[in-house]
């Protein structure tokens, strides 16, 4: 077995913009507030993801298609410097 991550993430340059967008999408999605479905759940949100895993599957936060298309180019280019840093 190998040492593995499944988190929810949204990439912001200000944290507490990533949490308001993550309590959104927990609304939308769960029906309950990130103070509660974060409880449960990995959840991230800021200008830096990392993790300390070899496998790592994201969830990306978006309710609008435009928000996952704009998060998913942020996070795949996190992913490639952390690639690069080895």
């Amino acid at each position: 077995m190998k040492p593995a991550l499944f988190a929810t993430v949204y990439r912001d340059d200000e944290a507490e913009g990533g949490k308001a967008a993550l309590d959104k999408y927990c609304q939308a999605n769960c029906g309950r507030p990130l103070g509660i479905v974060g409880k449960i759940q990995a959840m991230m949100a800021g200008p830096d993801l990392e993790a300390g895993a070899e496998h790592i599957l994201l969830r990306i936060v978006a309710v609008e298609p435009s928000v996952f298309e704009e998060q998913s180019a942020g996070v795949a280019e996190l992913a490639r410097v952390r690639v690069a840093r080895g």
